[in-house]
């Protein structure tokens, strides 16, 4: 149940090797369970490699091999039990339902107080309702700072108030690596509370550069940067965008997922939180965002929404955001990739029926005179927000996913390899806009009927894919 490994599931007939669930290499979360649609699971909570070798899985001392029926549902219901947090998941309401918006696209380097109640407004005046609004990289005076940059932010206080007045929530973005020549850097130091290799400093490569890093292990540490987060929601910050934390980049003697699973438990601590990176958190209160795809259709950016969505939910994350529309690869913004309207609004089809759907880039920038297409499908969005609600209480308690592959509600009919479309629940099965140029697609629905725009349907039939509407069929 690995996120980033959605587009190579199922590991079916016929393939052959290697599956790591341990030292996390994704820059996505890690859960480190097999479940099969046959009913089994396999797993560790420290993590394990499965290695397949035609008809049989090797794995090391200590994996947990489990049957709990003959499906896939029943072996996730299994894992839900005996593997998941037990607890409620208990998120910000707007994460379990609703759309949010981020900085990190419109101004990527050079965020300011002012652009950012620029666009705060800017949304409303395109007819967007208010929401989450998070605040990313580069508004803090340096990594491993929580304090504001006061060149670019005057008047923080002024800033939360403008935007709670506004509507908004506001989260910040910030992660655990702290710049040598940051104001913590010396007092983490001298504390104790940094990575070590060997008798010097851990020098962390990360995506900004090269970094000390808090080790999270520590528990002074670990009350020191939640006390800091503290003082924010008290100056009027409502949670934090808890980006960083990828195992990847730990050594072994850091204890790679450890880190990233403290990591994720410290967003865990306020409702309003988004993680990209963490290990065995199932069923945690954490809100979940797929990694950064690129502006492109095929592998890395369209191809990989709803494969890694599906199999982020087998983990025990039900609520989570699929990126945000259009991609969040930042070197497409740096490096001038022109931004199409095909892209973003499949990207906009795909994620339309996810717990929480979120935007950065202004969408008129990229659609013109094309934002009806866009405000009709926000407008199919909420005729179906009743019953996301109503599955999101319950996969708050259970651990359902919203999102469910075909497999999941309909075993053994053949629908293990479908990643193309997906059930909203046990209801609804939606067939979005995935590949270049679709204007149709061959659709073989489950057994029994169903109902498509208001005709009984079953068995086999080309559906005709709109631009301005996903495809819906009703479960009768």
């Amino acid at each position: 149940a690995v996120s980033s490994y959605g587009v190579r599931m199922p590991f079916g007939d016929g393939f052959t090797g290697e599956v790591r669930l341990k030292n996390n290499p994704t820059p996505n979360q890690m859960e480190p369970l097999i479940i099969s649609s046959k009913g089994r699971s396999l797993y560790k909570k420290d993590g394990f490699t499965a290695v397949f070798k035609e008809d049989v899985i090797e794995t090391e001392e200590g994996v947990i091999e489990a049957r709990s029926g003959d499906t896939l549902r029943e072996a996730f219901l299994y894992c839900a039990e005996n593997y998941f947090n037990k607890a409620r998941i208990d998120i910000a309401e707007e994460f379990m339902c609703g759309i949010s918006y981020n900085t990190w696209m419109h101004a990527p380097v050079d965020i300011t107080e002012d652009k950012t109640v620029k666009y705060a407004k800017e949304l409303l005046e395109l007819g967007f309702e208010p929401g989450v609004l998070m605040i990313d990289d580069k508004w803090s005076d340096d990594y491993g700072s929580l304090v504001f940059d006061e060149n670019k932010f005057p008047n923080p206080k002024r800033l939360f108030d403008t935007l709670h007045e506004l509507g908004f929530k506001v989260m910040l973005w910030f992660c655990p690596f702290v710049s040598f020549d940051s104001r913590n850097y010396e007092l983490y130091r001298e504390k104790g509370w940094l990575l070590m290799e060997g008798d010097d400093i851990f020098p962390l490569k990360w995506w900004n550069g090269t970094s000390a890093c808090i080790d999270l292990r520590i528990p002074e540490a670990y009350e020191h940067l939640r006390n800091e987060m503290e003082k924010l929601v008290e100056l009027g910050a409502d949670g934090f965008k808890m980006d960083g934390g990828d195992a990847q980049f730990y050594k072994e003697e850091h204890e790679p997922d450890r880190q990233s699973h403290l990591w994720a438990r410290l967003a865990s601590l306020f409702p309003y939180n988004e993680v990209r990176a963490d290990f065995c958190t199932g069923g945690y209160s954490i809100f979940e965002r797929l990694c950064d795809k690129k502006h492109t259709w095929g592998e890395g950016g369209i191809d990989d929404i709803l494969p890694d969505a599906l199999a982020l939910g087998l983990g025990g994350h039900p609520f989570f955001a699929p990126d945000m529309v259009g991609g969040g690869e930042v070197n497409d913004i740096i490096n001038g990739v022109s931004l199409r309207k095909d892209i973003f609004i499949a990207h906009a089809q795909i994620g339309l029926f996810m717990p929480n759907l979120q935007f950065s880039i202004l969408p008129d920038r990229v659609l013109g005179e094309d934002m009806s297409i866009l405000r009709s499908l926000l407008k199919q969005r909420k005729e179906y927000t009743a019953y996301m609600k109503q599955l999101a209480e319950e996969s708050a308690v259970t651990k359902l996913p919203m999102l469910r592959l075909l497999e999941f509600e309909f075993p053994n009919q053949g629908f293990e390899e479908e990643k193309e479309m997906f059930m909203l629940g046990s209801k609804y099965l939606a067939v979005p806009i995935s590949k270049e140029n679709e204007t149709a697609k061959k659709v073989r629905l489950p057994e029994g009927e169903w109902l498509f725009e208001g005709n009984r349907v079953s068995g086999e039939m080309t559906v005709s894919l709109r631009n301005d509407r996903v495809a819906v069929f009703e479960r009768l």
